[in-house]
């Protein structure tokens, strides 16, 4: 079976994780996570853990059900979702994820500049390392 090496791939990424902080090019109109990520990402969603993601393409037709268009230039550029177990569904945040120690990092392989900043920006107050 062609996929089943990526789906395994996938559970090996978030099996001792206690949260995902994914990087992705937008959502499907469904609400899911595009692309082989977002398998990772339901895999999550299923064992309840904190899931973050960071929508790198900004685009407005991208957005999960129920999220309102970007208004700026800064929103556009990239913005941070996090899953509300409650709601179901990806929602907004203004909340940069913090890093722990089992954090599953994982995304897209063709990041842009907005994907760069907010790896960057993730990574900046931990101690020796450096960007």
């Amino acid at each position: 079976m062609k996929g089943q090496p990526l789906h395994q791939r996938n559970y090996y990424q978030i099996k001792d994780a206690d949260q995902v902080i994914a990087v992705s090019e937008g959502f499907t109109r469904a609400g899911d996570v595009k692309g082989g990520t977002g398998v990772a990402v339901k895999l999550a969603i299923q064992k309840r853990i904190p899931v973050y993601i960071l929508d790198q393409g900004g685009l407005d037709d991208n957005l999960p059900p129920g999220v309102k268009p970007s208004r700026t230039p800064q929103e556009l550029s990239s913005r941070w979702f996090v899953y509300d177990y409650e709601l179901e569904r990806f929602r907004p945040t203004t909340k940069t994820p913090t890093l722990s120690k089992a954090t599953a990092a994982i995304g897209t392989r063709d990041l842009n500049s907005a994907g760069k900043k907010a790896i960057h920006s993730l990574f900046k107050d931990l101690p020796d390392v450096k960007p």
